[in-house]
């Protein structure tokens, strides 16, 4: 998913809750299948911040733009969620034409918190409406710069050696 391979994502999905593949769902134009998967999670015993992202995501798709808005917002409010988490976050609030306070959680609660996969910064056709802005572009380039950097410390400290030994 994060590489903006969607076929192949959901190929890989071995989740029980089918994350990943409700989320490339809809890129390949097919919403209603991750609706429908979303109605049957939401039926199940599950935390309820977990439900209420599944029940954001879902509303989104059936293009519910109010009771979506108010799912995220309480959502947001919590903060309990891990910085990938947020992202998904970030993605509603941008298709929901809320770019400020999505922008806001992107570098403070996804980036700096330590969610920094540039890649799908830069495929996810949901932050489409987001790229002409300066601080997305900044924020980009931030994420970028922190991959790099943990990308160099894990090389440093012989990560790449120690997963070529273990093949």
């Amino acid at each position: 998913f994060m590489r903006g391979d969607w076929e192949r994502a959901i190929a890989a999905d071995g989740d029980d809750l089918r994350w990943v593949t409700n989320w490339c769902l809809p890129m390949l134009g097919r919403g209603t299948e991750a609706i429908t998967s979303y109605r049957a999670n939401e039926q199940r015993p599950l935390p309820p911040m977990v439900q209420l992202l599944m029940k954001a995501s879902r509303q989104l798709l059936e293009d519910k733009r109010e009771e979506a808005l108010v799912s995220v917002q309480q959502f947001s409010s919590v903060r309990t969620f891990d910085p990938e988490g947020v992202y998904f976050v970030v993605r509603a609030l941008v298709r929901l034409g809320q770019p400020s306070p999505a922008l806001e959680l992107l570098e403070q609660q996804v980036v700096e918190a330590g969610f920094f996969c540039h890649q799908i910064l830069v495929c996810d056709p949901w932050l489409d409406s987001v790229r002409g802005d300066r601080r997305f572009t900044t924020i980009v380039k931030r994420a970028k710069e922190r991959s790099q950097d943990a990308e160099a410390e894990f090389r440093r400290l012989g990560g790449d050696q120690l997963l070529s030994s273990s093949q």
